[in-house]
């Protein structure tokens, strides 16, 4: 199973009453919403990036960010990963021609934001 960037963050219940009215009447849930709190990465400092080899992706027409996990960490999940060190999440940030870093180690990448 892949690693989760959610492995640290814990579950809180929501009891807001205007949350409570959409989700009771959407989804029949009564008394509280449960959801992870919001997970606070911090980008790596100098000396951490140094330490860190990257490989370089080229933005193109039909590119996403889980394509190119997929091709460099055999696996779609870790797509945060190249997002996160690019400090464009999404795939709607990118535009073609925009040059990508990705970190050739993923588990060196992923101590680094301290995971």
């Amino acid at each position: 199973m892949p690693f989760s960037r959610y492995n640290k963050i814990r579950e809180i219940q929501n009891f807001d009453t205007d949350y409570k009215k959409v989700f009771s009447s959407r989804y029949g849930l009564s008394d509280f919403l449960l959801h992870r709190k919001r997970l606070g990465l911090k980008y790596p400092d100098n000396e951490k990036m140094s330490s860190l080899i990257f490989t370089y992706e080229t933005w193109q027409v039909g590119s996403r960010l889980h394509k190119l996990s997929e091709k460099h960490y055999k696996t779609p999940y870790y797509w945060w990963v190249i997002g996160f060190y690019n400090k464009k999440p999404i795939d709607a940030n990118y535009s073609v021609g925009d040059v990508l870093v990705v970190p050739v180690s993923l588990e060196e990448a992923i101590a680094a934001l301290g995971l």
